[in-house]
């Protein structure tokens, strides 16, 4: 990583070994539009909960929603990223800061189902994604960058991102407004990789109690509050359900930082 690395052809339009600006995560990054594949390994996941939102969806629990960009070098290899989902929650009431991700140039496998609080659903998704790697049949067929594997997830899935952070793969966390609700010291004591935690200024995941967690990780970390925002921060605008109280922002106040944490440390 380092703010000085580039990316491969199609990826960073920076001169090389210029550090990157909070200007060049301001908008869609370079690799453009995102393709998503709905419903991709059915079966994978045992026990999965049917997401309720966004309204309407009808995302197979036991698979996974498969994210990637349209643009760029068709050889390069790109990091991946595992996603977790809120409870009651699918991937696809986060299109759009998943899709900002990913318009820099990563891979994101999000598991459907909405529970996902252990991590282990998340990292079945890195299993799964490995192995499509490797299937001539994928769209992601030697595509996967199989050394720089990262994990993002918002509420639960934030507690789920913390818990794969203690798997040898995974090379870089962030947590978006969630950590475990108990064992607190235990689980960011195992996570083995740099981590960003990330929560809004009007969080019912308080900023105190998720810097409780900041404090306890042992590896390098960051620790980032948003002016203004509220739980519901990271949906889509699109698929907001009124939710008295919470009001869906497409992730704009932190979602620059996300990508920006990512390109970082898994470029």
């Amino acid at each position: 990583g380092g703010a000085g690395t580039t990316a491969d052809a199609g990826g960073d339009a920076r001169a090389p070994g210029t550090p990157a600006t909070p200007a060049d995560y301001a908008s869609t990054g370079p690799y453009g539009a995102t393709k998503t594949l709905l419903n991709q390994g059915a079966g994978t996941i045992t026990g999965g909960s049917q997401a309720l939102l966004p309204l309407g969806n009808n995302n197979d629990p036991s698979a996974f929603t498969l994210f990637y960009p349209q643009g760029g070098s068709p050889t390069e290899r790109l990091p991946l990223l595992t996603w977790g989902n809120g409870t009651f929650c699918s991937p696809t009431f986060y299109d759009a800061l998943i899709d900002f991700v990913v318009s820099y140039g990563f891979i994101v496998v999000a598991t459907n189902t909405s529970n996902v609080g252990t991590g282990v659903e998340m990292l079945k998704a890195v299993d799964w994604a490995l192995a499509q790697d490797q299937d001539a049949s994928s769209p992601i067929h030697n595509r996967v960058d199989r050394d720089h594997i990262g994990a993002f997830g918002h509420s639960q899935g934030g507690a789920g991102t913390v818990m794969t952070g203690a798997d040898p793969r995974i090379r870089a966390i962030a947590p978006l407004s969630g950590a475990p609700l108990s064992d607190r010291q235990d689980a960011s004591v195992a996570i083995q990789c740099p981590t960003f935690y990330v929560t809004t200024e009007g969080d019912i995941a308080t900023p105190d109690s998720i810097e409780q967690v900041y404090e306890y990780t042992m590896p390098p970390a960051a620790f980032g509050v948003t002016n203004g925002g509220n739980h519901d921060e990271y949906t889509d605008i699109a698929d907001d359900p009124h939710i008295p109280g919470l009001t869906s922002n497409d992730g704009k106040r932190p979602r620059a930082a996300i990508a920006a944490w990512f390109d970082w440390q898994l470029k």
